[in-house]
Order: C-alpha cells, then structure tokens, then sequence
C-alpha cells in the first residue's frame, strides 16, 4: 500500500531506508530472507530488492563496485 508523506511524494508501508547503513542493512536482511525461503539457485536481485523494498537500480547503485 502506497501513502503520501509530508513532502508529497508516496511511499510504501515499509519506511524507505534512507541512510546508506540503513540500506545495507535492509540489502543484507532481505538477502538472507530470500535465501532461507528460496535457496540459492533462485537467489535474484531482483527477489532481493523486492523484498528489501527497494529498485533493483537502487541495489545495483548501492554495490557499484
């Protein structure tokens, strides 16, 4: 569910993980939950982005190197 926040912009249930130490934590907790529910070989960026609530440019841009 999407809600309008103070600067008029949306967002999801989940707060946007704003800080980098934020986001890696978030990255790293949706990576570990993806792998216990869907293993290995059908660990994706995509899965992890989704359910860090995050784009898949945003995880990508984050880990550049």
């Amino acid at each position: 569910m999407l809600h309008s926040n103070d600067a008029g912009s949306m967002s999801r249930d989940r707060p946007f993980a704003a800080e980098p130490e934020d986001t890696d934590r978030a990255i790293l907790k949706a990576t570990y939950e993806v792998l216990g529910e869907h293993g290995y070989s059908r660990l994706s960026v995509g899965r992890i982005a989704t359910q860090a609530d995050l784009s898949k440019s945003s995880v990508y841009h984050f880990y550049d190197d």
